[in-house]
């Protein structure tokens, strides 16, 4: 009988942790607190197509981004939604075409993230998103 009360337990315990994660528990390895983000940013066409990824690591400041620090205070500032970004105030860009698709996907404070977009260029990539794609 302790053996089916233990089973019981166990199942509702998972349906409590993915309720808790709409739908999808998180792996032991992702961070309940803070993020873990797998960055990436492809620019270019044809032949010349560029592909960068980085991981990012929030509380404590973490990965192999390049800037980390600015990443996670700008992603902090937003509530880790990437149409809020502060991204940089000053800058001004031209019309040019030259699109670049960033990605962001993992999790933010245990919720998960799963964030796609494309800019017209590198600078309207850094107009919006400030330090969070310079990989």
């Amino acid at each position: 009988m302790s053996c089916q009360l233990w089973v019981a337990s166990l199942v509702l315990m998972s349906a409590v942790i993915v309720d808790q994660h709409g739908g999808a528990a998180l792996r032991a390895d992702e961070p309940q607190l803070g993020a873990k983000l797998q960055l990436t940013k492809v620019a270019g066409a044809g032949n010349s197509v560029k592909r960068l990824e980085r991981v990012l690591l929030c509380n404590p400041v973490g990965g192999d981004h390049p800037n980390g620090d600015a990443a996670c205070h700008d992603l902090g500032v937003a509530s880790s939604d990437f149409d809020r970004l502060p991204g940089d105030p000053q800058g001004v860009c031209g019309a040019g075409y030259d699109p670049v698709t960033v990605t962001a996907r993992g999790a933010w404070e245990g919720k998960r993230v799963n964030f796609e977009k494309t800019y017209d260029n590198p600078c309207k990539l850094r107009l919006h998103t400030g330090p969070v794609f310079e990989l």
